[in-house]
């Protein structure tokens, strides 16, 4: 009748070097100097205006900057804030084109860190009651940086990625009488794993000096991400949290009686898993050479920087996602029940079944696609011109049909109800030293 407890902890630390030699922009490409932009053969690499253009042998063709120096007057203003983000080049590499690898990123330290703790109390309540209680917690975090920008919102890279764990279990055991014991055990689990930036999140982006409308349609409001043929990218853009939760509660009976010993119980779990995956909800904005060179149509190796398409205002692609984020919902019963039966002193018999019933995902709120629906109103028909509809009709048919919507089940996956387990054993000895 009394009281039992334990507690222990676990910490690590880990440092792990990452050098990297990448590349950035010279002060004076951000200039929109390119005068001297060349590349390890001394030749040189020349910018071509995307408002000029004209015909040459069956080809549109672009003219080239004058001295290969972009106006300062057509560099873009939100391009100038972006374009100030990169950090200075501190090397040269021998052999290399002149304009790459710059920037040597050393000791570039990434760090690891873990710790886990546990605590146990165990409590005797008289002679026919004893019950237990234990919880569980920890984190691993990872901090790397992945561009070589360490300071500001521009930084990319796992700032940090976090696993995290938290456990539960209670369970109690009482005696009713020496044939028969009653066990209930209850636990909550509960992981996440989360990736991001830290300090992009809910970066204003007019602040860059986009506009109001723009950052108030953004989704997930952060720092952008900025990727550059040729140069690093920066900006982590995006963040995911997945946390998984589980219940779970197992009463089971236990009761000896003549030549049989009879265990029942049931197992009930029920997880959510949620998953909050932003993709590109901050905004993603690509720049490449396509913008600068003499045929945009054509690749070619000594014209056009992506920093000069940026300077001018002139990304080759751009997306914003705008992902839902779903809440997955699963229920699990399974009833069982175990004999083992001493037929004779020789001979035991041993039976069980176990009904396994798998609920299928529920999202939470509906947002589960359920198939195609010839019969739904098309969204389109609000956009067209309905004269020009054949028969006289006033709308489209046919669309995504929804889990949950307009009498669709809640799930668009039947339930498994099949899932059976008989079991059957048999322990026979053949003498004081065998046993089959």
């Amino acid at each position: 009748d009394k009281t039992f407890f334990l507690f222990n902890y676990e910490g690590y630390r880990e440092q792990t070097p990452n050098q990297a030699v990448r590349t950035v922009p010279s002060e004076a490409f951000l200039r929109g100097d390119f005068s001297n932009y060349k590349n390890a053969n001394g030749q040189l690499i020349t910018i071509y205006d995307p408002a000029t253009g004209r015909l040459e042998n069956g080809n549109w063709v672009r003219d080239p900057f004058p001295n290969n120096i972009i106006p300062t007057n057509r560099i873009n203003p939100i391009a100038a804030k972006i374009a100030a983000f990169f950090p200075k080049p501190n090397a040269v590499t021998p052999g290399s084109d002149p304009f790459r690898n710059n920037f040597a990123d050393i000791p570039n330290i990434a760090n690891d860190k873990f710790k886990n703790w546990i605590f146990k109390i165990d409590q005797n309540i008289g002679e026919k009651d004893k019950v237990f209680f234990r919880y569980g917690y920890n984190n691993r975090a990872e901090i790397r940086w992945t561009n070589g920008i360490t300071t500001g919102p521009a930084q990319d890279g796992q700032l940090p990625l976090n696993r995290i764990n938290y456990a539960g279990v209670a369970d109690w055991v009482h005696t009713f009488s020496p044939n028969l014991i009653l066990n209930i055990r209850s636990s909550a689990n509960r992981y996440i794993e989360a990736a991001r930036f830290e300090g992009g999140l809910g970066y204003d982006i007019t602040q860059l000096g986009f506009s109001s409308s723009l950052a108030s349609q953004l989704p997930a409001p952060m720092f952008p991400r900025f990727n550059f043929s040729d140069f690093i990218s920066y900006g982590r853009g995006s963040f995911s949290r997945e946390p998984t939760n589980v219940f779970s509660l197992q009463p089971n009976v236990t009761f000896n009686k003549s030549a049989h010993a009879l265990r029942f119980g049931l197992d009930l779990r029920y997880s959510q898993y949620a998953r909050l995956v932003s993709g590109n909800g901050g905004m993603q904005i690509s720049f490449d050479r396509t913008f600068t060179q003499k045929d945009f149509s054509r690749a070619d190796v000594l014209s056009g920087s992506s920093i000069a398409s940026l300077l001018l205002g002139a990304p080759a692609s751009g997306n914003v996602d705008a992902n839902a984020f779903p809440i997955y919902m699963f229920k699990y019963y399974a009833p069982w029940i175990q004999d083992d039966w001493k037929v004779t002193r020789n001979l035991t018999l041993n039976f069980g079944l176990r009904w396994d019933l798998n609920g299928p995902p529920v999202e939470r709120y509906n947002r589960a696609n359920y198939g195609f629906d010839p019969t739904a109103v098309n969204p389109v028909s609000a956009r067209i011109d309905k004269t020009k509809l054949l028969n006289g009709a006033t709308q489209v048919f046919g669309g995504l049909g929804f889990a949950g919507v307009n009498g669709n089940s809640a799930s668009p996956y039947k339930y498994d109800k099949n899932n059976l387990q008989p079991r059957i054993g048999v322990a026979y000895s053949l003498g004081t030293k065998t046993v089959l």
